[in-house]
């Protein structure tokens, strides 16, 4: 019966985690497709900090980096607006010239253009939501062959 349980809540985690692995990605191309490009600068970068508890109750405190950057939109209006995607390093200096991507009906939400770094956060949720669907189908399989046996 536990072993039950237990593959149950794996496969439905793995599964929720693919699943919002795969919305990411979906907006990701989204906005490779339709994104409208300008160019723009680097004007600011943003440090914010995340603090934590650890497997052993001690707090970690991480710190990321995030791009402010200024552009004129499609519609002519300038923007200034803080990427939302952050990096634990510096990717970009001030006064930096990058190239925008933003959404033709809503220009404030934007990337930058060629930024690969919310890449490995869909390839981290889609594998490990594969990795505990499938581990957690096996243990539903083998608790259900050692009820049956």
């Amino acid at each position: 019966m536990v072993l039950l349980l237990i593959g149950g809540v794996f496969a439905l985690v793995g599964m929720a985690l693919a699943v919002v692995g795969t919305v990411v990605r979906r907006r990701e191309k989204h906005f490779a497709r339709v994104g409208i490009a300008v160019p723009g600068r680097v004007i600011d970068i943003v440090r914010s900090t995340s603090t934590r508890r650890d497997s052993d109750g001690h707090r970690r405190t991480h710190v990321y980096f995030h791009p402010v950057v200024a552009y004129r939109a499609a519609n002519g209006w300038e923007y200034r607006e803080r990427s939302a995607g952050g990096t634990a390093t510096p990717n970009y200096g001030i006064g930096q010239p990058v190239q925008v991507l933003h959404l033709p009906d809503d220009p404030a939400k934007f990337r930058i253009a060629g930024d690969r770094s919310g890449v490995l956060v869909v390839w981290i949720l889609c594998g490990m939501g594969v990795l505990f669907a499938l581990l957690g189908c096996g243990l539903l399989i083998g608790g259900l062959l050692s009820r049956l046996g």
